[in-house]
């Protein structure tokens, strides 16, 4: 049984919350728009000769429309029933492959992570393009060959690209969802809530102003800073945060697993590596303090030379494998996707990693504090930036 993953249409809402997404998925318009869409584009003028023969084959005999209408068949992702990707990750939106009229998952959290920038209208379209890119899974062949995999994946992203392109000339509606508080403004209540909860979250996981008083230039800095990571196992699902303030990311600065995740805090290690074709390596080069780390510094030869496999999937695999599971001495240092325990103050670590399509940075950082809970104080600086790459080919 095999399954779609996540959309390069659905992208990667502050205008559009959750209870807006719930009520468009599961109330009707996601739908309407969809079949608004189809009844609006012309199939013999779409000039891209892949897309045009993808929506033929699968709009015969109105079959997608039928498809889409088919009743109670989006359902919202739960802890017991999440979207997962081919590979087992969780994702926005999953299906299942070749099952027509099958069932559509949404994972609302992810989604509203993914769309916080985005105007509702533009919201709504990318949500469109992420269920059309789901729906094109249903009309294609499952198979356990990476390569067919990788092929029905870049098809479902040449439609739900296209319809991400083209959907707001063609009209598809604006999310416009005004909550039933009945009068008595409890859902204003319940948003200045969120607002507060959000802003402790954010004091919460700040790093106190003394830890910057040892590290004055480190502020504020776009290659270079202090974070706080709390343990996964302690505070996943109890903060609004994706990932429970247990991942950082050193490309964007943000705690939110959906923002190019590259270090994760769980059970004691450290990791990096998380979904997709994503994978890293971390060495463990002692007591050295940062200011004497650089390029010249010979636990970081391997991660400066090390060339990542690109448009080609079973070789980053392969290139993935290795990381998680043996790793590699060389030069008297051992690179694995991880650390080892136990993780002590004033050990400084490098670490490569790989965000296909997003980033590909080479950092050193050094533990200045554990905390009761086992949260850490992490100061770090980047030491090189390598090209984004692509895991598959075709730009996927």
């Amino acid at each position: 049984m095999g399954k779609a993953g996540n959309s390069s249409g659905g992208g990667h809402p502050s205008g559009v919350d959750a209870g807006a997404l719930k009520l468009l998925i599961t109330g009707g318009g996601l739908k309407r728009d969809m079949v608004n869409y189809l009844k609006s584009i012309q199939i013999d003028k779409v000039q891209n000769p892949q897309v045009k023969s993808s929506l033929e084959r699968m709009m015969v005999g109105d079959r997608l429309v039928k498809d889409i209408l088919t009743p109670n068949n989006f359902f919202l992702a739960t802890k017991t029933r999440p979207c997962l990707d081919e590979y087992n990750n969780k994702v926005p939106a999953s299906t299942i492959i070749g099952d027509v009229g099958g069932p559509v998952c949404f994972n609302i959290d992810k989604l509203v992570s993914a769309y916080k920038d985005l105007s509702e209208e533009a919201a709504t379209i990318h949500l469109a393009a992420l269920a059309f890119h789901e729906f094109t899974h249903h009309y294609q062949m499952p198979s356990a060959d990476p390569q067919i995999i990788q092929s029905n994946e870049v098809e479902a992203n040449r439609v739900g690209g296209y319809v991400l392109l083209t959907a707001k000339f063609l009209m598809i509606p604006v999310l416009q969802w005004t909550p039933n508080d009945q009068g008595n403004g409890l859902f204003q209540q319940i948003q200045k809530m969120y607002d507060e909860i959000r802003a402790k979250e954010r004091k919460f996981l700040a790093v106190p102003g003394a830890y910057y008083a040892k590290y004055p230039g480190f502020k504020n800095q776009p290659d270079r800073g202090l974070f706080r990571l709390l343990p996964r196992e302690i505070y996943e699902g109890k903060l609004s945060i994706e990932g429970g303030g247990a991942y950082y990311s050193f490309s964007t600065k943000s705690h939110d697993y959906q923002s190019i995740a590259e270090l994760e805090l769980d059970q004691g290690e450290l990791s990096t590596g998380f979904a997709g074709c994503d994978f890293g390596y971390i060495v463990k080069i002692g007591s050295i303090p940062l200011n004497e780390v650089n390029e010249t510094t010979p636990a970081l030869a391997y991660l400066l030379n090390f060339i990542p496999a690109s448009k080609d999937v079973p070789a980053v695999r392969k290139q993935q494998s290795q990381a998680i599971n043996s790793g590699v001495h060389t030069n008297g240092y051992f690179y694995l996707n991880s650390t080892q325990k136990p993780l002590a103050v004033g050990q400084t670590y490098a670490l490569r990693a790989i965000s296909y399509d997003y980033a590909d940075v080479l950092v050193v950082f050094r533990i200045i504090d554990i905390e009761k809970d086992g949260s850490l104080i992490i100061v770090w600086k980047k030491i090189k930036s390598f090209p984004a790459l692509q895991c598959g080919s075709d730009g996927s």
